[in-house]
């Protein structure tokens, strides 16, 4: 279970499940990454050992087989198309729910390609489609031709529990809890090092901030992480840069800045925006497709402006960098605004998806069974390389163990 939204949505789902009603399993590609440890104990894990994506549809298949689920869950884009196709080949029809994590639109994915022409047949298969934010539903339906009653529309859950208990904690190395070496205004950014997340306009407006004597830290790693490094050479502000990488607890960093920084081309929802907020660290953030205008009320808990414009990005900044009356009072009220995606609401949302989903198709499977709703129930959610992971749900009067070998 690596780093990332969709990993940390599944992680927040899973804990957060009643289990009078559900017994949650996960399932990994490989179980490793640095959220396992965040797992609930009463969770077993399921390591599928895929080393190849080949490998996925076949071995999906024999468990869906095996175990007979009530209720398959996936999301990330190609793993939600591997499950419909696995579920079809093991010859068993659970109720599949797919998740779409992502703005595929403004990701610049063409619509006339064989993938997306079998993830629209996919997903047309499922169930439901759960998107994160309301400007990827719209894009989803559009492109996948999907009927919109089949379509909702549920923000990701953040776990503020244990926000709030892990910013008390201070990393090795954390340069934010140094007074001796930080500055008068420190920022923080974190996300994926990788064209999305647009650091490169990130760095550029904050060569822009003359007369403020600026920090930035920037926690992830991607693909872009050594042309980011040149660019902080090139635009003469390496000394004020700080690339933390990938960091096990990213909310003690963020809650110790001045501001939160979000520069992204394009996002699915903005998951790092709550969880700054949760922090109590003020907000910029790029009005991009899509998320972060369904997330921040401009100007009352945060502040948006416009994608790829360095210019902009470097004004809001520096707006706030000159104002720390404004910047507390977004991070009181930003912090309010947070409470709206605590897991305790969100989570809710999807036991309510997941029973009606069941209830709708509960005939069906009593007939195919010739049993009720109480066999085990496999949800599949996010099988990615480096930390897939697949939950098993089981929903029955009393909640049984789940046997996986």
């Amino acid at each position: 279970m690596e780093y990332g939204g969709a990993q940390r949505t599944v992680l927040n789902i899973v804990n957060g499940l009643d289990r009078d009603r559900f017994t949650p399993v996960l399932a990994l590609y490989q179980e490793t990454g640095e959220y396992r440890q965040w797992l609930r104990d009463d969770v077993e894990v399921l390591n599928l050992q895929i080393h190849r994506a080949r490998q996925l549809v076949g071995r999906l298949a024999r468990l869906i087989r095996r175990h007979k689920p009530d209720l398959l869950f996936s999301t990330l884009l190609y793993p939600n198309a591997a499950v419909i196709l696995a579920q079809r080949l093991s010859g068993y029809r659970p109720v599949t729910i797919v998740r779409e994590a992502n703005h595929q639109t403004a990701a610049g994915r063409q619509p006339a390609t064989l993938s997306d022409w079998l993830t629209a047949a996919a997903y047309r298969r499922a169930d439901r489609v759960v998107c994160l934010s309301r400007g990827v539903a719209i894009d989803c339906i559009a492109r996948n031709s999907l009927a919109p009653k089949r379509v909702r529309v549920i923000y990701n859950p953040v776990d503020r529990d244990s926000i709030r208990r892990l910013i008390a904690d201070i990393p090795l190395g954390c340069r934010l809890a140094d007074l001796s070496a930080r500055r008068p205004f420190e920022m923080v950014a974190v996300g994926r090092l990788v064209r999305q997340k647009g650091f490169d306009v990130l760095l550029q407006a904050a060569a822009r901030l003359k007369g403020i004597e600026w920090g930035l830290t920037i926690i992830g790693e991607g693909e872009e992480s050594s042309s980011l490094r040149a660019l902080t050479r090139q635009l003469s502000i390496e000394p004020r840069v700080v690339f933390a990488g990938a960091q096990a607890n990213p909310f003690a960093w963020m809650a110790r800045a001045d501001l939160f920084v979000l520069s992204s081309r394009w996002e699915g929802f903005g998951h790092v925006i709550v969880e700054a907020m949760a922090c109590g660290t003020p907000v910029v953030a790029t009005r991009c497709p899509s998320g972060p205008e369904e997330i921040i009320v401009d100007g009352v808990d945060g502040l948006l402006c416009a994608p790829e414009s360095a210019e902009e990005l470097a004004q809001a900044i520096k707006r706030l960098a000159v104002d720390p009356d404004t910047r507390h009072r977004y991070a009181v009220a930003g912090q309010a605004s947070s409470a709206r995606f605590d897991m305790r609401v969100i989570v809710p949302q999807y036991e309510a998806l997941f029973l009606e989903a069941l209830e709708e198709r509960g005939r069906g499977i009593d007939r195919q069974l010739g049993q009720s709703l109480a066999a085990p129930r496999v949800s599949l959610g996010d099988p990615e390389p480096a930390g897939a992971v697949t939950e098993l749900f089981r929903e029955t009067a009393e909640p049984h163990r789940v046997i996986v070998s």
